[in-house]
């Protein structure tokens, strides 16, 4: 099992189900903008905060992934079972769900032991959801210089996150323990993911009109 998960066989599927997730992610405005009754126009005349037009969109796309990461962990449990099924005992050497992922550089990234990489890594995720609102909203607002303006913001973005690991692998005076990393990591997580929705809040409000 544990040559098997290492396998592209088994990371291929996970790898082509996140490719075709972060192409839905930028798709699920596209869609409302450029189908045939642009739906779009609807959502912005509704009675609500058109904040909430984002929250949506986000929130699917972050319950899909989290979807797929449950999906793969009771297809990881039967996949186990039945490969017990398929071996001779004497052959056969039990692991658990816990020792197959730690035997897994890539499903250690999706299944982390501890509780706060859990939620610092995830987090994260939901940030680079919000960072490509923000610049599909950049695109829609503005146009090609709306382009230029988001994926310029999104490499501001990837930067700050960036910088401390440059920082202390560059300078070695700068020595930082992992707790204080994922503290500034999640300060950091915070800040950006404000700012991202603010900056959407004020393109959806000022910019994108009905």
């Amino acid at each position: 099992m544990t040559d098997f998960v290492n396998s592209l066989w088994f990371l291929g599927p996970i790898m082509f189900c996140g490719a075709v997730l972060m192409l839905y992610s930028v798709f699920i405005w596209y869609r409302d903008w450029l189908g045939k009754n642009t739906f779009i126009y609807r959502l912005l005349m509704l009675p609500t905060q058109r904040l909430n037009i984002l929250f949506s969109k986000v929130t699917t796309i972050f319950l899909m992934v989290i979807g797929l990461i449950a999906l793969q962990l009771v297809l990881l449990y039967i996949e186990n079972n039945l490969f017990q099924m398929l071996l001779p005992t004497a052959y056969f050497n039990y692991a658990n769900l816990n020792q197959m992922i730690q035997s897994s550089y890539y499903l250690m990234m999706f299944y982390p032991t501890s509780g706060l990489v859990f939620i610092s890594r995830y987090s994260k995720g939901l940030l680079g959801l919000l960072v490509v609102s923000t610049v599909v909203l950049f695109e829609r607002s503005y146009k090609i210089k709306g382009l230029i303006i988001g994926v310029a913001y999104a490499t501001f973005v990837q930067l700050i996150f960036s910088a401390v690991y440059f920082m202390q692998f560059y300078n070695v005076m700068l020595y930082l323990f992992a707790s204080e990393i994922f503290l500034i990591s999640l300060v950091l997580t915070v800040v950006a993911s404000a700012l991202s929705i603010w900056i959407s809040h004020r393109l959806l409000n000022k910019k994108v009109t009905v």
